[in-house]
């Protein structure tokens, strides 16, 4: 009996200087999926999908979503699976956070952004000034014509409505050409962004060597959810848009006034 109890101590004893050869338990890594943008109006819910997430053990027990910011109305469901429910939104921005918790104890979490923006955006007077870099190129072929490029860089500023940015981008591929237009403009706020077509003209001599540019900007209606570009004209008049390109510091000034629904 002694003998055996011994032996079974120098068992304890191995195990003691040769621990199990389990791996040790890996924490989960949760995905809360891709930011989410909807219309006020134009949703029955919104699903949020936590399937993307992962653990190295491969042994999540447990998912649970939460509500962290937003605008107090909403009804969240299925919070405790992998892919929850929310109803009921309002206007605004909300960010709800999920937690996945593996059979070790080990949890991780993410977050995802649900924006939805109004289905009626409000009229506002638009009165926006900048200066930007551009980049110019004009590559004559064989005496014929030119073929040029003009892209501005985007802009950043603010005004009355708070912090927008600016792209202006033009690419033609004329011959002999007296004149050439930019091919849009795009103003993007926080919450949205207004997209039209310019028609913007100027001598190639301004092109080349720089001076006033001036001419006009009509808005283009976009879907709510400021993803998709209708393409239909906005019920409204068009921008007036004056400024100047300075060939030698390779920059241009804009101000853009006007009426513009955001």
């Amino acid at each position: 009996m002694c003998t055996t109890a011994i032996a079974g101590c120098d068992k304890d004893d191995d195990d003691a200087a040769n621990p199990s050869n389990s791996a040790p338990n890996n924490p989960p890594v949760a995905k809360a999926g891709e930011d989410k943008s909807a219309c006020e109006t134009n949703f029955t819910f919104i699903e949020l999908d936590g399937t993307g997430s992962t653990d190295p053990d491969r042994n999540i027990t447990s998912y649970r979503w939460s509500f962290i910011s937003g605008p107090p109305t909403y009804t969240l469901t299925n919070a405790n699976v992998a892919t929850a429910k929310v109803e009921n939104l309002t206007t605004g921005t909300y960010v709800f956070e999920l937690v996945v918790t593996d059979a070790g104890g080990l949890s991780s979490s993410d977050r995802v952004e649900v924006k939805v923006n109004s289905v009626n955006p409000q009229e506002y007077d638009l009165d926006i000034s900048f200066t930007s870099l551009y980049n110019y190129t004009n590559d004559y072929d064989d005496g014929w014509g030119g073929n040029w490029d003009l892209t501005y860089a985007v802009a950043t500023g603010s005004f009355s409505l708070g912090n927008y940015t600016v792209s202006i981008t033009e690419s033609a591929n004329e011959i002999d050409t007296e004149y050439d237009s930019f091919t849009y403009i795009e103003i993007l706020f926080p919450n949205g962004y207004f997209r039209g077509e310019s028609t913007i003209k100027f001598k190639k001599m301004i092109q080349e060597n720089g001076g006033p540019v001036k001419g006009t900007f009509n808005l283009y209606q976009l879907s709510c959810d400021r993803i998709e570009f209708i393409g239909i004209p906005a019920d409204l008049p068009p921008l007036k848009v004056t400024g100047t390109l300075n060939k030698a510091t390779k920059k241009i000034n804009l101000r853009i006034v006007g009426k513009a629904i955001y």
